[in-house]
C-alpha cells in the first residue's frame, strides 16, 4: 500500500501501514476504533496529530516518514485526502514556530504549498521559510 495512491477510503489503512504503532494507541484511546467505525478525521485529528507533536522526542527518521506521508497526502487526487489534510493536518505545523521548524525540511513541495495557503487562512504567528 506504500507506493498505492491515497484515497480518502484507504487513508485509514495506508496511515496504519506507514505508522503501525499508531494502531495501538488508536484501540487503546478510541473505543470501537477496531471495528473500523471511525472515520480519518478522528484517527488523524486525536491519534496522528499527537505523534507530531511529539516532534521533539522523534528521530530525523521518523520526521522523514512524517513528511514523506503528508506528501503522499498531499498528492492524492481525491480532493477529499487534500481537505482533511489542510483542515486537520497541516494546521498543527501551525502551533508553534518549533513545530514548524521541526519538519519543514522534510516537507514535500506540495505540502509546503498547501501549508502555505493555510497560512492565509488561520492566526498564527509561525512564519515559515522562504
Amino acid at each position: 500500500m506504500a507506493d498505492q495512491e491515497l484515497s480518502y477510503k484507504n487513508l485509514n489503512a495506508a496511515v496504519l501501514e506507514s505508522f503501525p504503532f499508531l494502531t495501538d494507541e488508536a484501540c487503546r484511546d478510541i473505543y470501537g476504533y477496531t471495528e473500523g467505525r471511525l472515520g480519518p478525521y478522528v484517527l488523524f485529528g486525536d491519534i496522528f496529530n499527537r505523534y507530531v507533536r511529539q516532534y521533539a522526542d522523534l528521530s530525523t527518521d521518523e520526521k522523514q516518514r512524517v513528511g514523506a506521508f503528508l506528501e503522499r497526502m498531499a498528492e492524492s487526487p481525491d480532493g477529499k485526502v487534500e481537505d482533511l489534510l489542510t483542515v486537520e493536518v497541516l494546521p498543527v505545523f501551525l502551533e508553534n514556530q518549533a513545530i514548524n521548524d521541526a519538519y519543514w525540511q522534510y516537507l514535500g513541495q506540495r505540502t509546503r504549498q498547501l501549508l502555505t495557503a493555510v497560512r492565509f487562512k488561520v492566526r498564527s504567528n509561525v512564519k515559515l521559510p522562504g
